[in-house]
């Protein structure tokens, strides 16, 4: 579905979505609140996406919709779209910036529903669904390197760059939408971010469960991963690997594996890493002990194809 006429130089699987950052794909196109969220999709990636596996008037959903940043992209497109967010604070940020979309000239229709994605969505409806799932204990795991930063700051042993960064802690700024506070991002027992292990992908697998129904035959499903690493063994997580195994299993076919380079490269092959202060402190702290670990900078997508039969 690539755009006409048919252009070679469109049809790689490797995508520098990271050219610009993040704030600059989002300046003016998104209410400022929304840039709290701490784990958006690039809108660069989103609208390449869309742009590739949909044409103009067809139905886009995102089942964990976050900030919405898949739903601007989609209607700036003249797509239609549909946004489903369990986060409240987070699905009336996804209405303001797709209202300030419309505003703007934007011109395709959106729904967005404040509920839980594994409660499903309408039967053979979609064309596209475009998300980026959570990953395991993502929401813990967050909390818990900032706990542990509270830790040293209360009891004398945290650095110079600590005692800058968290001066000005508040306990009552717990839960914070930018997700910089000691429990993470969200106090929802339901946000399946909490989840590990054999809960995590049973609720994983519901959810694309769920999005086999709703997809026309021959509709795709576009699933954004980043590996993580375990904080007890530091061995990396096979986030991409477990999730074609699991939407395999389902039946989806796998149709393509794109790498979205998040950094910025430039003419001459310099590479200018788009990091975050957690990822360089993280591997900061590995290389001190000894062990190599090199800045990840690229996603894994996976894009499977419901069969046509």
């Amino acid at each position: 579905m690539l755009e006409e006429p048919f252009d070679i130089s469109n049809a790689v699987d490797v995508w520098l979505v990271g050219q610009k950052v993040s704030p600059t794909q989002r300046k003016e196109r998104y209410v400022r609140e929304s840039f709290s969220h701490p784990a958006k999709m690039l809108p660069e990636l989103a609208a390449r996406l869309i742009r590739t596996y949909t044409k103009e008037g067809e139905l886009v959903l995102d089942p964990m919709s976050g900030i919405g940043t898949s739903g601007v992209e989609a209607i700036w497109q003249n797509r239609n779209y549909v946004g489903i967010e369990v986060e409240t604070q987070y699905a009336k940020l996804q209405e303001e910036s797709l209202r300030l979309a419309e505003s703007q000239g934007a011109e395709g229709s959106w729904n967005v529903y404040n509920r839980d994605a594994r409660e499903g969505f309408s039967a053979e409806t979609v064309d596209l669904i475009c998300f980026s799932p959570p990953y395991h204990d993502a929401i813990h795991n967050q909390g818990d390197e900032i706990a542990r930063i509270k830790r040293k700051i209360d009891s004398g042993k945290a650095t110079p760059a600590m005692l800058s960064r968290f001066k000005n802690w508040k306990p009552e700024s717990e839960y914070a939408g930018a997700g910089t506070r000691s429990f993470g991002y969200s106090s929802n027992g339901e946000n399946i971010g909490h989840q590990n292990g054999d809960q995590y992908w049973r609720s994983m697998d519901h959810i694309y469960g769920k999005a086999y129904d709703a997809l026309k035959p021959g509709g795709y499903l576009a699933v954004a991963t980043k590996e993580q690493r375990d904080r007890k063994t530091g061995n990396l997580t096979n986030l991409y690997g477990d999730t074609v195994a699991h939407c395999q299993a389902i039946g989806f076919g796998l149709h393509q594996h794109i790498a979205a380079v998040l950094c910025k490269i430039h003419g001459d092959g310099e590479v200018i890493p788009r990091t975050s202060h957690w990822q360089r402190m993280a591997v900061k702290k590995a290389n001190e002990s000894e062990r190599v670990v090199l800045l990840n900078q690229f996603e894994d997508v996976a894009v499977f194809r419901k069969p046509l039969t």
